[in-house]
């Protein structure tokens, strides 16, 4: 079927393509800078920061620092990708058995992650249920649990990338 070529899905690309974009990113050294360990892990830390502040924008009844706070949050998950070289998207028969069980461990955190974030959603909302249900606290704000569930959210959607560039070490910068 012929599609316009901005219609095209990253599936619908042969093989041929996905390599040469491989192979474009492999050699792209103008993000060199943000590969460095310490700023991946930065860029982590800035991550896991801007989620926090998600999670407790709603105690500060200001709508600006949750836009900030995505923005953030956005911007940090873009520069993880780049600094991560887009490791965790690459299809499987365009990278090397290195590559493969790094990026293995790594889903096998970021899912763990997940997993326990999610658990954890659900355990706050069981608990403030029951703590109002017999008179121990008053009821979390539905919003504050929407916040939460959102934070869960984003969290998960930035684990595989954000473990793979804190877990990864220094690559060798290219020569010039």
């Amino acid at each position: 079927m012929n599609r316009p070529s901005w219609f095209r899905s990253r599936r619908d690309n042969t093989l041929s393509q996905a390599a040469a974009d491989v192979r474009r990113d492999q050699l792209d050294t103008r993000y060199n800078w943000l590969r460095v360990q310490s700023r991946r892990r930065q860029l982590v830390v800035i991550t896991v920061m801007s989620l926090v502040t998600l999670l407790l924008g709603h105690l500060l009844a200001q709508p600006w620092v949750n836009l900030f706070a995505m923005l953030v949050y956005l911007s940090c998950l873009m520069l993880l990708r780049t600094a991560v070289r887009g490791m965790t998207h690459y299809p499987d028969e365009l990278v090397d058995e290195r590559i493969l069980a790094a990026r293995g461990k790594t889903y096998r955190f970021a899912y763990l992650g997940a997993i326990a974030l999610m658990m954890a959603y659900l355990l706050s909302y069981i608990g403030n249920e029951l703590a109002v249900k017999f008179g121990w606290m008053l009821p979390l704000s539905a919003e504050a649990l929407h916040d939460y569930a959102f934070v869960c959210f984003f969290a998960a959607l930035a684990l595989p990338d954000a473990i793979h560039a804190w877990r990864e070490p220094e690559e060798p910068l290219a020569a010039p």
